[in-house]
């Protein structure tokens, strides 16, 4: 247990050039071809050694979501007491199984005596490890689920349409009155919310995503935003405040809910004959043998701190920024906001795709049009104005 404190759960710490990421990918990947992981030789090879991206990814993301907090639970497991209660003692029912290949289920058989309500097993494969877990519980009697207290400025709504059935997360304020919406691959957590509400978009953040072979256009965007808004109890006409390229969201979201007005901030959207080029904005979040997305969407995050847009890292295009603003932790957020973006992309390609000068003669007010001043002097960035630079 000593070598396990030591070197099985070293810290996960964000660096600048997300050489951390590699190290993850590659470390999740090997713990399926040894164990423990870092003890590399061949006597330590496992049985069950794969290379699936997807699995790997699951691993990935849930390390990138508790940072170094996961030492924390894996290291109360590793450490806990090995001591089981003995046969006459009373305790809920537990079930403890592994399967071919786990390097833990050779030590089942030296459990001993057990509770009657405790159950070993070894079961062939990771389905059928499942598949018993799923029995134990369905058939373990549980008592009433006492009320659930809810937070008053964040949780989920269900959405249910024609084309979207899921979760919808929101922060901030039921009864704001005014509603921010964040940009492609981004979330509610990296804004500043103040008194507003803000939701994450289908497939962003913590809420769900669409269907798979679902490619909706900005008006369906539209339909499933509205109706998460007017599920969370926002009341009025509030005013909808688009990050970045979601602004051309607001502005459907404020035809589709009748709002007093609509407007952006960081309000750095190009002109429409340069928009094609910005399917590149986002990278493929799509995970590949080597965990390349990984740095290839870190790569991005940092970028856009130095150049707009980052694609072109170019003198003309260099912007300022803070040393803050690419500190690795604050890096690692934007890092996780736009791995979750299972729909960034899809998203992206809607508001590129819109007429907007139809979207803005029939939408209401625009109220308010925020942008940095580098972008009031440059001259490729629309307003709904119809000018190139400056605010409206």
């Amino acid at each position: 247990m000593a070598m396990f404190d030591q070197f099985y759960l070293p810290p996960f710490r964000p660096s600048p050039y997300g050489e951390h990421l590699t190290w993850l990918w590659n470390r999740c990947l090997e713990q399926t071809w040894f164990f423990p992981w870092f003890d590399v030789r061949d006597c330590n090879r496992l049985s069950v050694a794969h290379d699936d991206p997807l699995r790997i990814d699951g691993m990935v993301r849930d390390i990138l979501e508790s940072g170094d907090a996961y030492r924390t639970a894996y290291g109360a497991a590793l450490r806990s007491s090995s001591d089981i209660p003995g046969p006459d003692a009373i305790t809920p029912p537990v079930l403890i199984a592994a399967y071919n290949g786990d390097p833990l289920q050779a030590h089942i058989e030296r459990l001993g005596a057990m509770p009657p309500n405790w159950k070993a097993q070894p079961v062939a494969t990771p389905s059928d490890l499942e598949a018993v877990c799923l029995a134990h519980l369905l058939q373990t009697p549980t008592p009433p689920c006492p009320p659930l207290a809810e937070s008053n400025d964040g949780g989920f709504v269900r959405v249910t349409q024609a084309d979207f059935d899921g979760l919808i997360h929101w922060r901030g304020a039921p009864d704001a009155t005014t509603v921010l919406l964040h940009g492609p691959g981004r979330s509610v957590e990296l804004l500043e919310l103040g008194d507003a509400l803000a939701i994450d978009l289908p497939g962003h953040g913590l809420s769900d995503d669409w269907p798979a072979d679902c490619a909706p256009d900005l008006s369906t965007w539209g339909t499933i935003v509205a109706a998460a808004i007017t599920a969370i109890g926002v009341r009025g006409t509030p005013l909808i405040v688009g990050e970045g390229w979601s602004a051309l969201l607001a502005a459907q979201e404020a035809i589709e809910l009748g709002a007093r007005g609509w407007g952006a901030i960081c309000a750095h959207i190009p002109l429409p004959q340069h928009s094609p080029r910005w399917q590149a904005a986002i990278p493929d979040p799509s995970p590949d043998r080597f965990g390349q997305y990984l740095a290839a969407t870190w790569s991005a995050v940092r970028a856009a701190h130095f150049f707009w847009p980052w694609f072109e890292a170019k003198a003309a295009n260099a912007i300022p920024f803070s040393t803050a603003s690419i500190a690795p932790e604050q890096l690692a957020r934007e890092h996780l906001s736009m791995i979750r973006a299972r729909a960034g992309r899809n998203l992206l390609r809607a508001l590129i795709a819109v007429d907007r000068h139809a979207l803005v003669m029939a939408a209401p007010t625009n109220v308010i049009w925020e942008m940095a001043e580098w972008a009031r002097k440059r001259h490729d960035l629309w307003t709904p104005g119809g000018g190139s630079q400056g605010a409206t």
